[in-house]
């Protein structure tokens, strides 16, 4: 018998997650938690964002885009070559 070796396979490795931006109103309204974005991690290094899974309201959602857009990430890669990852994302929101 023949045994087929799986390619090697590398996950999404973050490198930056920037804090995120609180909006006036949801300070003002002293809001905390987390939002989850369903995202892409392209195999170029981009990302896209395909929906917001859990929001909290109030521009937190947008804000959490923002932050998502400026993540800084290693691709996955499948036999060496980056590829595109579907993933969810999560976003903290903590006052201080």
């Amino acid at each position: 018998p023949v045994s087929v070796a799986k390619p090697i396979t590398t996950p999404v490795e973050i490198l930056f997650k920037p804090k995120p931006v609180y909006t006036d109103e949801a300070r003002n309204l002293k809001l905390e938690g987390r939002v989850s974005l369903e995202v892409v991690f392209l195999a170029s290094g981009s990302i896209r964002i395909l929906r917001v899974l859990h929001g909290l309201g109030h521009g937190l959602d947008q804000a959490a885009e923002t932050a998502a857009m400026q993540v800084r990430f290693r691709p996955a890669t499948r036999a060496g070559a980056p590829v595109d990852t579907n993933a969810t994302i999560y976003i903290t929101f903590e006052l201080t």
